[in-house]
């Protein structure tokens, strides 16, 4: 069930580029659809999109509406990629989040940080070179 609410923001759908801009340390501010006790009723909420340790996360004031990490690629035998479980998820929660009108990446920062971000997606390093790498890019 979506809703229809007259936010005064232009939200994106765009999960690849959203995932690219977590995976490189962007804090994305977003908004999710839920349901409460009437599952009938949809409400929206704000939530703070970002790497935290090894899952990217959907949160607001103690809530997590998303996480995703490695082991959801154990949990679905390896079928899918973390982007698509990724995307997946953003789409389950009608995820809709604002485009920031600025990096403070550099062009080169932000290609470093895209090639990192595809060795993390390999299965090449194990569980603990993976969180160094992300603690490295902090």
């Amino acid at each position: 069930m979506k809703i229809n609410n007259e936010l005064n923001y232009n939200l994106c759908t765009d999960y690849k580029q959203l995932f690219s801009r977590v995976c490189s340390g962007e804090i994305i501010a977003g908004f999710v659809d839920y349901t409460s006790i009437d599952v009938n009723k949809v409400y929206r909420d704000i939530c703070k999109i970002r790497l935290n340790d090894d899952s990217i996360e959907a949160t607001v004031r103690g809530v997590c509406y998303m996480s995703v990490s490695d082991f959801d690629m154990v949990l679905c035998k390896g079928k899918l990629t973390l982007e698509e479980i990724f995307i997946k998820d953003c789409e389950k929660l009608n995820l809709g989040w604002i485009v920031p009108e600025h990096t403070t990446s550099t062009p080169n920062e932000s290609k470093l940080r895209a090639t990192v971000n595809t060795i993390l997606q390999g299965d090449s390093l194990s569980a603990n070179d993976r969180v160094k790498l992300m603690e490295a890019l902090k």
